[in-house]
């Protein structure tokens, strides 16, 4: 997986897509294009492609990269207090569907895959201006409605978690 890093300095990797968020004042919308995305780090700052996302969401899923031991472990998921999802040791279980999703600022992405029938999503989206919910969970729910209608990937808004966009509880 030669397109996939975790940058260390101020720039995203070229090539790579403009991002737009609407994090400034007055919720503006901007390009991200020179903001920082290290301060995420692990938290979500590992920039990748389609290709090798598809790549990485079996390996995520079936646990290849790790001992059979560990993947029962991490695949231990425990509530998240809302129905049909769980999350464990860095995997996600969204309506059986296992792997995780992301957002930096101007970006958000899902790669998941169902695996008893080896359904792999992959969205990628260069933009967070989200109006009541996530670009990303809205079009990853628009293909599995279509695709895989008993494994729906359907996060919350944060609306309904009561967060706004800055996790805060109970402020928009």
């Amino acid at each position: 997986m030669t397109s996939t890093s975790l940058p260390t300095g101020s720039a995203l990797p070229e090539p790579h897509a403009q991002g737009y968020p609407a994090f400034t004042p007055g919720s503006t919308v901007t390009d991200a294009i020179d903001w920082n995305p290290s301060w995420a780090w692990a938290a979500g700052a590992v920039v990748s492609d389609l290709d090798e996302l598809h790549t990485w969401a079996p390996a995520l899923a079936d646990g290849r990269l790790l001992t059979p031991a560990t993947q029962a472990q991490r695949l231990r998921t425990g509530p998240v207090g809302v129905p049909g999802i769980s999350y464990g040791l860095g995997i996600a279980d969204v309506n059986g569907r296992l792997g995780h999703n992301g957002e930096l600022p101007g970006y958000e992405t899902i790669a998941a895959q169902l695996p008893q029938q080896k359904a792999t999503l992959v969205v990628l989206v260069n933009s967070d201006v989200d109006r009541g919910g996530s670009y990303s969970t809205t079009i990853g729910r628009a293909v599995t409605q279509i695709v895989t209608t008993d494994h729906l990937w359907s996060l919350p808004s944060p609306s309904q978690t009561g967060e706004n966009r800055n996790g805060n509880e109970g402020e928009r």
